[in-house]
């Protein structure tokens, strides 16, 4: 699965998002000042997944010129915060809080970095987070409207040529919670079926549900390879990095991380060689991120 829509329609401008315009040009007035006004605080943009945080951030990123640096880690981060970029006009740090297991050195990167800090975080009124919340600008996304998300996905659905009825696609947006990237995700798996009734309501090895009750076994610890293999692969895979930080934190987030890592390393030899015997390892893999 290519996962077409998610590549195909990913707005290129801030323009084009859907949902959390005003946040978005926040964020933009902070990073566009930066250098100009020679800010040393950092802007914390907290908010659920499939809002638009990180989109946003590329987006800037492409529009000024600038490198966009990720990182997981205080000590990583702060190893490289003076360091210009050899081909960028600038550079902007953004370091995932909810990846951190310690933010020892938070203090140093957001005061002595000579290049914009964005601290992204599911929820900045984490308890850990109560000494950073009123040092920073705080930028909220929030879950996308459902409405919103209805046409787009109707629109999309036209132009693609994927059947829906509107009852359905009203049930459908429903089960994506406000989580614009997962929307887009689900609808692929509806390409062939089209979003109607029984696309929706069933268990079929692609129907969106059937994954919501495979990522909770494996949360929850107590999924199987036949539970597993009801669901495609590659959706499961992309659903799973897309709300795995919603479900864990810290060493239970790095443990899972690691699953999903190894699991799409034996899913590419298994393909690669078409070796099909190979494929319980993957089934390990994926059932190992909730058995720590």
């Amino acid at each position: 699965m290519s996962f077409m829509l998610l590549q195909k329609f990913k707005p290129k401008s801030l323009q084009e998002i859907t949902g959390n315009s005003k946040q978005a040009y926040e964020v933009l007035e902070y990073i566009n000042s930066y250098y100009r006004e020679k800010k040393t605080k950092a802007i914390i943009v907290s908010g659920p997944t499939g809002t638009g945080k990180s989109l946003v951030l590329e987006i800037i990123a492409k529009q000024l010129g600038y490198e966009l640096a990720e990182y997981d880690d205080v000590d990583t981060a702060v190893s490289s915060m003076n360091q210009m970029s050899m081909f960028h006009k600038g550079k902007i740090i953004v370091l995932d809080l909810d990846c951190c297991t310690s933010l020892r050195n938070l203090k140093i990167l957001t005061e002595k970095s000579r290049h914009p800090v964005v601290l992204m975080t599911l929820d900045i009124w984490e308890s850990r987070y109560a000494a950073i919340r009123n040092a920073h600008k705080a930028v909220k996304f929030y879950k996308i409207n459902s409405l919103s998300i209805a046409a787009l996905l109707k629109k999309l659905c036209v132009s693609e040529g994927i059947e829906f009825d509107d009852a359905s696609m009203k049930e459908f947006v429903k089960g994506c919670d406000g989580d614009m990237r997962f929307a887009l995700l689900a609808l692929d798996s509806f390409r062939k079926t089209g979003v109607g009734p029984e696309g929706v309501k069933t268990s079929s090895r692609d129907g969106v549900y059937s994954v919501f009750d495979v990522m909770n076994s494996i949360f929850y610890g107590s999924a199987d390879r036949n539970k597993l293999s009801s669901a495609d692969p590659f959706l499961l895979t992309e659903f799973l990095k897309n709300k795995i930080s919603e479900v864990y934190t810290g060493e239970r987030l790095a443990h899972a991380m690691d699953c999903i890592a190894k699991a799409d390393l034996f899913r590419s030899r298994i393909i690669k060689r078409q070796a099909w015997s190979l494929e319980k390892y993957w089934y390990d893999f994926i059932s190992f991120i909730g058995k720590r």
